[in-house]
């Protein structure tokens, strides 16, 4: 007498791997569109943070009737002491303190240029994997983008 195969219920190794295999394409699809959106809310962000980087700046001008000179990381000595009163946006003071000067994916960084004329610019922390697009402000307040090419992967030959 033979004894009858039992079948018990389950999945199969054919389909658990079919439904991986789904899976893993569906990730591939949408990753890239989570990566993309991830760079546009920091590049958009590295604008408004300028923009109001730059009316602060003008309100200290008419008040002190110059750009200061520098804007420290520290934000409890040097310039930028006299400079937060005119800071907006408590996320901007917070960027200041960083260490990196890196906010959200951006580093900004601040130069005085000359008499009544600086520039402020923000660029991506990691070129490529946090945004694409370098910004700077100017004394005008107009923000200018220029392209920032991701660096060569030292792999590839």
């Amino acid at each position: 007498m033979s004894s009858p195969i039992l079948k018990k219920p389950g999945f199969t190794l054919v389909e658990i791997m079919v439904v991986v295999g789904i899976i893993a394409i569906l990730v591939a699809i949408v990753l890239p569109n989570f990566v993309r959106a991830r760079h546009n809310v920091n590049e958009m962000l590295a604008v408004k943070t300028l923009n109001s980087l730059a009316s602060a700046l003008e309100m200290y001008k008419i008040a002190n009737g110059d750009y200061p000179e520098a804007i420290n990381d520290d934000v409890m000595t040097g310039s930028v002491n006299a400079f937060m009163p005119y800071m907006q946006h408590r996320m901007i003071l917070e960027a200041r303190k960083a260490a990196t000067k890196s906010f959200r994916g951006y580093h900004y960084d601040y130069a005085k240029r000359g008499v009544s004329q600086y520039t402020y610019t923000a660029s991506p922390a990691v070129s490529g994997a946090t945004g694409t697009e370098e910004f700077t402000v100017d004394e005008t307040g107009e923000v200018k983008a220029s392209h920032r090419p991701p660096p060569a992967d030292p792999f590839v030959p």
